[in-house]
């Protein structure tokens, strides 16, 4: 007889392990298997298999990590074990920084900087958790510093690393500035001189202005009455330089002088109211240029003309280039030194008591001159019996005077004439017929109608 005998192996492997402290590798990371933790494990008929829960390790996986570890024999029998696993970050974070690193000041004459100015890359297995430098605000009193600063990066597991970058700090800002056009007045000399100073309104620097200065500063008679451009230029304290374009307008305002000629006096030319006269025109100066002089009065006269006998005024104006004006006068005075010829007439004889006078022509250079009676009696008036001497005179405008007078002696009238009787012929008759002798004061006989001749006009 037999039995069956079955064997049966219901006893799990004997389970050794350790805890473990594992560091992460430059990308975060690292593998482990079973011959980190195992310590000797074993199973009487033979392990068939060993391992951990998890292989793969992160920078998630930073601290300590509580994993199962099975052992597994050839019948299949299991066990497991809990270990420890602790995972580190020991690499420290890969700074890539710029070298010399140059910071320009700001328009208000400062400079923050931070790490990320100069950081071009650097990085860490895990991650950084911060960069920082050491120095990060400039102003205008670091002007040409070089200095070095500390870089600083940590990672999220505290791991530090620590670089330096040369920092060298400037202020390449130019001035804002801050000008005025203008326009400016020639003086005397038909010149003008300015400055920046005077058209500078704020210019201004952060750090400080040093000068400023123009590129012309002389304006003249060459650009008057136009505008020209000229350069307003700023320097900073650090020599940095700007510039604006300003408009500058030159005028001219003032007058040229003209100089008349004295007064001229001369005689008349001979026999003729006036007389030819030569001159030399005006002259003018101006502190620019004269453009022209011309004669302004009515008169249509000028050098070597025929002037009138009395005063003639010229005036004339002279024009500088930009229209500003002076004038001046003068005369030219033709005195009159012919005296006149009055040509009076004959004594006169009349018998009535009334007298028309004729007034007596002249001669002279000059017409226009009122003849007048400056003694007898008026034309038309009551002449008595007897002699008037009328007396008349010429005077020139320039005094010089002539006279001359004539008598009209005025008979009283006579008696009645009588010639005799009447008297009848029947033949041509030849004889003499006698009239009276007047009574009172003289008489004149007179043939009036008829033929006779007489011989004596007094008897």
């Amino acid at each position: 007889d037999s039995t069956l005998v079955t064997v049966l192996d219901t006893l799990p492997p004997n389970v050794v392990t350790q805890n473990i402290t594992i560091a992460l590798d430059s990308f975060g990371a690292r593998l482990i298997d079973s011959s980190n933790v195992d310590l000797g494990s074993w199973d009487a008929c033979g392990i068939q298999e060993l391992w951990v829960e998890q292989e793969m390790f992160s920078c998630a996986d930073i601290g300590v990590n509580t994993l199962w570890y099975y052992g597994l024999d050839i019948h299949g029998n299991l066990d497991s074990v809990s270990i420890d696993i602790t995972v580190i970050d020991a690499i420290a974070p890969i700074i890539d920084i710029i070298d010399t690193f140059y910071v320009s000041l700001d328009s208000f004459g400062f400079a923050s900087m931070t790490a990320d100015s100069i950081d071009i890359g650097s990085w860490d297995n895990c991650g950084l958790a911060s960069i920082i430098i050491d120095t990060a605000s400039f102003n205008c009193g670091n002007h040409g510093d070089t200095l070095t600063v500390t870089f600083t990066a940590t990672d999220v597991n505290g791991n530090v690393s620590v670089d330096t970058s040369i920092f060298i700090i400037n202020d390449t800002i130019a001035p804002a500035i801050f000008a005025h056009s203008d326009t400016f007045y020639l003086d005397s000399n038909g010149v003008f001189t300015f400055d920046a100073i005077g058209l500078n309104d704020s210019t201004q620097d952060a750090c400080g202005v040093d000068t400023f200065y123009l590129s012309d500063t002389l304006v003249t008679c060459a650009s008057v009455d136009s505008t020209i451009d000229i350069y307003f230029y700023a320097v900073d304290i650090y020599g940095n330089v700007d510039s604006q374009i300003l408009n500058i307008t030159a005028l001219d305002t003032i007058r040229p002088v003209i100089t008349c000629l004295d007064s001229i006096v001369v005689d008349n030319d001979i026999d003729v109211c006036g007389a030819v006269v030569e001159f030399n025109w005006p002259t003018a100066t101006d502190n620019c240029t004269v453009d022209s002089i011309v004669q302004i009065d009515t008169t249509g006269l000028d050098s070597n003309s025929f002037f009138p006998v009395g005063i003639t005024q010229l005036t004339y104006v002279a024009y500088d280039q930009s229209g500003n004006t002076d004038t001046c006068s003068f005369i030219i005075e033709v005195i009159d030194w012919q005296t006149s010829q009055l040509l009076c007439q004959s004594d006169t004889l009349i018998c009535d008591s009334t007298f028309t006078i004729v007034y007596p022509a002249y001669i002279d250079n000059c017409s226009g001159i009122d003849v007048v009676q400056v003694a007898g009696i008026a034309s038309g008036d009551f002449y008595p019996v007897g002699s008037t001497i009328n007396r008349f005179a010429v005077t020139d405008s320039y005094g010089n005077t002539d006279t001359c007078e004539y008598e009209v002696f005025r008979y009283d009238f006579p008696s009645l004439a009588d010639a005799g009787p009447d008297q009848e012929k029947c033949e041509e008759y030849t004889g003499t017929l006698a009239g009276n002798t007047p009574g009172v004061g003289f008489g004149f006989w007179s043939m009036l109608v008829g033929e006779a001749s007489i011989v004596d006009s007094t008897n």
